[in-house]
């Protein structure tokens, strides 16, 4: 059974992986900075593969339909999807909403009653929907950015062991600042690579995705 290894018992094997154990070069702070970054880097490889599988979360909102734009969370990375509510109660009443097309960014000068669905777009730290004069409940579906780890008692989850991926890259930065030999733990690195792909790709092993089909909007 996969568990989550606390940033202390990743201190201690990185610094295992690196044979540094006791050696005082490379400092507690720094060593937590190498494992933050490896954390990112592995971050990044799952959500490069299937993010919304591992990392997928949620938040709501409401369009007051007296701006076209909203914050979106602070841990904020990637998005997934937005579903809008058309006023009922029921969640059940969510739909997914489509983006548009930058070129048609005016169109929000449109009435929705005319026919245009409400549609989003990312801009900076904001989403923005057009038209921009519509009131109605959104559902924010987004991967957040990786979580640091600070206290010694802070954890990761390693999924299914992929943090030896977070050891081996933070035992290769310490020893780059060392000057010494990383050909050994390049190699598993890259092992450890070329499993994580081959692996993460698609963690419902049931049933593959099917065609979306995009030829259809839905209205407001």
């Amino acid at each position: 059974m996969a568990r989550s290894f606390t940033l202390s018992e990743l201190h201690t094997r990185a610094r295992y992986a690196s044979d540094m154990v006791g050696n005082p070069f490379i400092e507690e702070a720094e060593l937590t900075q190498y494992i933050n970054d490896s954390i990112t880097e592995l971050y990044d490889l799952l959500v490069g593969a299937y993010g919304e599988e591992y990392y997928l979360t949620e938040v709501t909102g409401q369009a007051t339909g007296l701006t076209d734009a909203y914050d979106l969370p602070v841990d904020f990375y990637k998005l997934a999807g937005v579903d809008s509510n058309l006023g009922a109660s029921s969640t059940s009443d969510y739909v997914p909403m489509r983006k548009y097309n930058l070129r048609d960014r005016n169109n929000g000068n449109l009435n929705p009653s005319s026919g245009w669905a409400v549609k989003y777009r990312i801009r900076g730290n904001k989403i923005v929907f057009t038209p921009p004069n519509s009131s109605f409940t959104y559902r924010l579906l987004y991967i957040p950015c990786a979580t640091a780890l600070v206290d010694m008692a802070d954890s990761f989850d390693g999924i299914n062991g992929w943090e030896e991926y977070v050891v081996v890259d933070a035992a290769i930065k310490m020893l780059q600042k060392e000057e010494s030999d990383t050909s050994e733990l390049y190699r598993r690195k890259r092992d450890l690579m070329s499993r994580i792909e081959a692996m993460a790709v698609n963690r419902d092993t049931g049933e593959c995705d099917t065609i979306t089909d995009v030829s259809s909007d839905r209205y407001y």
